[in-house]
């Protein structure tokens, strides 16, 4: 099994009240064997994100660090057309370990194309209100060669006016940004191989 071992990249930046993460990380796979793996992926998202905490989403729950946690999203109901790649979900979100705000419904939506000899999935996550405002992710997989290639994977969050107040730059990194490099390695070890170890 080959292993590139080269360091995830992460930056974030701040425009127009939307922090931009944008997360690449070489994978010694091909992009063709990636792509299963990212439609997996936002397929497990939009029908049962608990799934993801096995593997994309490992040791990115509770991390016995009050500021990492301060911030805790609670599924509450899921409904799903596979056919338009369209989900409906119902969160509860906890701050601080208290319920804070309940019954938050958010919808979304998996596009895909080409852009050259990149493959490009875009998930869509839409929520207007005092919490959010604007959410998409964009997923890259850029060929290196015919047996490497890169995940390039870059978020937009826009926090809603009254969720804005709460979420400094500091916080932002402290509960959103380490868990985006987190799931970057586990998706790079997933792909090589096939598991994601403790």
């Amino acid at each position: 099994m080959k292993f590139l071992l080269i360091l995830l990249s992460i930056i974030t930046t701040y425009e127009d009240f939307t922090y931009i993460t944008v997360a690449d990380v070489p994978v010694a796979t091909a992009k063709e064997e990636v792509k299963p793996l990212v439609d997996r992926m936002v397929y497990e998202f939009q029908t049962n994100p608990e799934l993801l905490f096995d593997w994309a989403f490992k040791g990115t729950g509770q991390q016995g660090d009050a500021e990492k946690d301060a911030i805790v999203l609670s599924l509450q109901e899921v409904k799903y057309n596979p056919k338009k790649r369209f989900s409906h979900m119902v969160f509860n979100i906890n701050v601080d370990g208290k319920p804070k705000f309940k019954n938050i419904k958010v919808e979304s939506s998996v596009a895909d194309s080409l852009e050259g000899n990149t493959m490009l999935t875009r998930l869509d996550i839409d929520y207007k209100g005092l919490l959010f405002n604007t959410i998409y992710l964009n997923f890259r997989i850029k060929p290196i060669n015919e047996t490497n290639c890169r995940i390039v994977m870059d978020t937009h969050l826009k926090f809603g006016w009254f969720f804005n107040m709460f979420v400094s730059k500091k916080v932002y990194k402290q509960t959103l940004e380490w868990r985006v490099d987190k799931f970057m390695h586990n998706v790079k070890e997933m792909a090589e191989t096939g598991e994601v170890k403790d």
